[in-house]
């Protein structure tokens, strides 16, 4: 009896060991080609130069004008030395009315640095897919009122072809320009030694949520500030690390358990003695209701590991025309 059960056990130990382990692998960037204004941009062609990356469509009403603008406004204020070493690709996602044509004419005020493409949509979701974006398309009544959510980073290419920054839509073009002249000396988004590993899970707290208040384990506690946590909005999230932890807060992967939100990796940094803080935005989502997990990276002398919390993030309930009062009809002053 105790020889037929063996097998069992064996596989039951081996599922408990991949269940302790989470590969931490994200998007890695990586070449491609697309057809632009201008003739296909081919990535590998463009090596010694500085790209500035962005996805959005010419019918977005205030981010991608905003981004636009500001890249637009950072090569104008660069030294004419370096404006040749810096380029824009702007990719619209919008491929039914963003035409060729139409780009041309939307982005002709821009330098000589932009350029303006777009392709199938087979080929923009690999493209989006080596830098972990999405896109979702929600009709309207007509085909104008279609509406559009995209990624709304900026992600920077460095001189060599790697992906070494990713920047918010508003950036401003003070904050461009250092990512720029900082580019070629940064390591890939990915650090080196999460390449392709599985990291140990050290604990899980799934009974806590994130989007009412902190959440504590193993000594170490996370936050989320500002509360509550909806869609479309920048926060940041925050991590106490317990005093004498030879494990320091690294990173924390925020991931939709009910579908693919693109990839969202905000980098820790010391703000003071055991206090870490990172920046991200929550995208938008059609569901009501969004259930998150986040995983905190943990970075030791032994190699990487991870804790799990999670949170719920609710679609903004549009905002409700004011119903006019009706004037009670006139009394009399007597009887």
């Amino acid at each position: 009896m105790m020889k037929s059960l063996w097998p069992l056990f064996l596989l039951f130990f081996i599922s408990c060991q991949k269940q302790a382990e989470e590969d931490i692998k994200g998007p890695r960037g990586g070449d491609f080609s697309i057809p632009t204004t201008r003739g296909v941009f081919q990535t590998q062609a463009h090596r010694g130069k500085v790209l500035f990356l962005f996805f959005g469509f010419t019918h977005c009403p205030q981010i991608c004008p905003l981004t636009l603008s500001h890249l637009h406004r950072m090569v104008k204020d660069l030294p004419d030395e370096d404006k040749s070493k810096v380029e824009v690709l702007f990719v619209s996602v919008d491929v039914k009315r963003d035409t060729l044509d139409v780009l041309k004419e939307r982005l002709s005020q821009y330098s000589s640095s932009f350029w303006a493409g777009t392709d199938s949509e087979a080929n923009l979701e690999k493209i989006m897919k080596l830098f972990g974006a999405t896109y979702k398309l929600y009709p309207g009544k007509t085909a104008d009122d279609l509406i559009i959510d995209h990624t709304t980073q900026i992600f920077v290419i460095n001189q060599n072809g790697v992906w070494v920054n990713s920047l918010k839509h508003d950036a401003s073009p003070d904050e461009l320009k250092v990512a720029y002249v900082r580019a070629a000396g940064m390591s890939p988004v990915y650090a080196k030694h999460r390449q392709n590993r599985l990291t140990p899970v050290l604990g899980e707290n799934p009974n806590c949520d994130l989007s009412k208040g902190p959440c504590e384990l193993n000594g170490f506690e996370v936050s989320l500030s500002p509360l509550p946590i909806e869609a479309e909005k920048s926060y940041q999230v925050h991590v106490t690390a317990p005093a004498g932890s030879d494990l320091i807060p690294e990173a924390v992967d925020f991931e939709g358990t009910e579908t693919n939100m693109g990839y969202i990796r905000p980098s820790l940094s010391l703000q003071e003695k055991l206090h870490f803080k990172g920046d991200f935005y929550i995208p938008a989502c059609e569901l009501p209701e969004m259930r998150w997990r986040a995983k905190l990276l943990l970075a030791s002398k032994d190699g990487p590991n991870s804790l799990f919390f999670y949170f719920k993030t609710y679609k903004p309930l549009p905002a409700l025309a004011p119903v006019p009062l009706k004037k009670s009809p006139k009394r009399p002053d007597s009887y």
